[in-house]
């Protein structure tokens, strides 16, 4: 009976340690949970900035020299050695025009000039002896005149047999006709074996890496441009934003159905930027104003559906969701219109934290 005692004050004894023990043990468990939730990132205060404003436009990008070429004789195309793309370098034959019967036209005043030459020859031999016998008195003034008249008459004919045939080798020059600079085949308007005419385009070339914009504005705009200033052009087909664009030209009047200007703007640089093409869709940014908004970056974001948010901090340093109203994007910052204030702490990269009330530890 005795052992039974003692070995129930030993039950007793086991179990209260073991509950004095229980809730020591919990309370580390709770206390090595809280510490793994702590997050260390970088925390931003949100700042009032200022941000330009742009207004956009539409526009088209053009070579900046074009050259549409033609001809001045009338013939059949006999060829053309390039393609639309080609590039081609100043001088490369591009068109060629058959001038057989210029080469015909241009032996008959070959003939001509010759037959000029050996009748001034022999006239000028009469000149040169009628001159002597006026100046002895053995020629009568009727005679002078004669000879003088003749004289100039075919040495006239000479001029203008020399004039037809310079006249014919001008022409045959556009008969072969050659690249005028540097640059890419934009258009090709005839193929072989059509009707040359002059007065009618026959291929067109571009001057290789320059571009220009071409642009339609509103009369709103127009007071608030000029020439000489810049804007930010971007080439979307080419992912090419923010290239920088000089004014040139501004209309002097605009279209009285539309009340819409053309304005062209130069792009200062295009090296190193590949593909570009007349024709493309270009987008103009012209500067509006300037103004303070709270901005964020876009890594703070959180989405969760429709609506967005960001992981603000509270007193005691914990992330709190907070959804607020966006706005414009410039760059990788993006506009609050509202749900955060000027001073307020905020998480800057959002995808850090998993849920709310965990502790944040700022890293910078």
């Amino acid at each position: 009976m005795r052992s039974l005692n003692n070995y129930s004050k030993v039950l007793i004894a086991a179990f209260t340690l073991a509950l004095f023990t229980l809730p020591a043990c919990s309370d580390d468990g709770e206390s090595v949970q809280q510490q793994s939730e702590e997050v260390r990132t970088e925390v931003s205060v949100a700042q009032k900035q200022e941000i330009l404003s742009h207004k956009s436009f539409n526009g088209s990008l053009k070579s900046e020299v074009r050259s549409e070429i033609g001809t001045k004789v009338m013939g059949e195309v006999e060829a053309i050695p390039v393609n639309i793309g080609d590039k081609v370098s100043k001088g490369t034959l591009i068109f060629q025009i058959k001038d057989d019967d210029l080469e015909a036209k241009k032996s008959q005043a070959k003939a001509g000039l010759e037959e000029a030459r050996v009748r001034l020859e022999a006239v000028e031999k009469d000149y040169n002896r009628f001159k002597k016998l006026y100046e002895q008195g053995s020629a009568t003034s009727k005679e002078w005149d004669d000879i003088r008249t003749q004289f100039q008459t075919t040495k006239s004919r000479v001029q203008g047999a020399e004039s037809q045939l310079e006249e014919i080798n001008d022409l045959l020059t556009y008969t072969q006709i050659k690249a005028p600079y540097n640059g890419v085949i934009a258009a090709k308007y005839v193929q072989v074996g059509d009707i040359a005419s002059p007065g009618r385009p026959l291929l067109a070339v571009e001057q290789s890496g320059r571009f220009k914009v071409a642009a339609t504005l509103p009369e709103s705009e127009i007071s608030s441009i000029k020439q000489g200033d810049t804007v930010q052009v971007n080439i979307p087909a080419v992912k090419a934003d923010g290239m920088q664009a000089l004014i040139t030209e501004v209309s002097a009047s605009g279209s009285p159905q539309s009340r819409q200007f053309q304005v062209e703007f130069r792009l200062i640089q295009t090296a190193g930027i590949e593909g570009l093409r007349s024709g493309m869709f270009a987008e103009i940014l012209i500067r509006d104003n300037s103004s303070a908004i709270i901005a964020i970056p876009s890594e703070a974001l959180v989405t969760r559906g429709q609506l967005t948010g960001i992981y603000t901090l509270s007193s005691q340093d914990e992330a709190l969701l907070r959804w607020i109203r966006t706005g414009s994007t410039t760059g990788d910052m993006v506009e609050v219109l509202s749900g955060l204030q000027e001073g307020e702490r905020y998480v800057a990269d959002g995808s850090s934290i998993a849920r709310d009330g965990i502790k944040v530890v700022s890293q910078n």
